[in-house]
Formats: C-alpha cells, sequence, structure tokens
C-alpha cells in the first residue's frame, strides 16, 4: 500500500518540477498510509521517507558490488572519514546505508 502511495506521490513531484523526482509530502504520505491499513498503525513520515529511500526508489541498485565500488568506497573513506552521506551522493545508486554497511564488511573482510 505504501508503494503504491508513495509512487503516486512520486509521479505528481515528476510533474509538477520536482527535478530530483523525490516525494516530499511525506507527512501526507504517512497519514494515507495509517488510513489505508486501519487502525493500529502508526507509522511515522520519517519511517515513510527511510523505506522509500532504502526500499522503494527504483533508482538504488541492488545488486552486487563491483571490485571499482568497493575501491571508491576505501578510497572515499580515507579522503572524506566516515562522512557516509557525502560518500554515498559520490556512489551513483547506492544509498547512504548500502555505503556504510559494505564498507563494515570489507573491514571486517579485511581482518
Amino acid at each position: 500500500i505504501l508503494r503504491k502511495i508513495a509512487d503516486e506521490v512520486t509521479a505528481q513531484s515528476m510533474q509538477s518540477g520536482n527535478p530530483a523526482g523525490q516525494p516530499k509530502e511525506w507527512t501526507r504520505i504517512a497519514e494515507e498510509f495509517n488510513k489505508a491499513v486501519g487502525p493500529g498503525s502508526q507509522r511515522k513520515p520519517r519511517q515513510c521517507r527511510e523505506r522509500w529511500i532504502n526500499v522503494i526508489d527504483p533508482n538504488v541498485r541492488r545488486d552486487k558490488w563491483t571490485p571499482e565500488e568497493e575501491y571508491k568506497i576505501l578510497k572515499l573513506w580515507k579522503e572524506h572519514g566516515s562522512k557516509w552521506h557525502e560518500i554515498s551522493l559520490l556512489v551513483e545508486g547506492r544509498t547512504e546505508i548500502q555505503v556504510k554497511n559494505r564498507f563494515n564488511c570489507l573491514i571486517k573482510k579485511d581482518q
């Protein structure tokens, strides 16, 4: 249900000139989701936003990490430290959480 609501808002956002194509009306999305699910649903706007970013967004890559991406993460970490948001903007199609988790896996694998 949330995916349908998020997709509708995304389409509307894109038509209204939102270049990122991401919905910004998280409060409305949460309210519509809670109405659709019924009593007991208390999804917050932040939860809707995080679900969109980490699960639903079709621009997020979910395929296997390439060696080039892994190298890039390590290189960027040396330059920026653990500023995962900045690093994720430089690794195309990956979220902040994906980048941070992959970095931690690489470090554990190396130990």
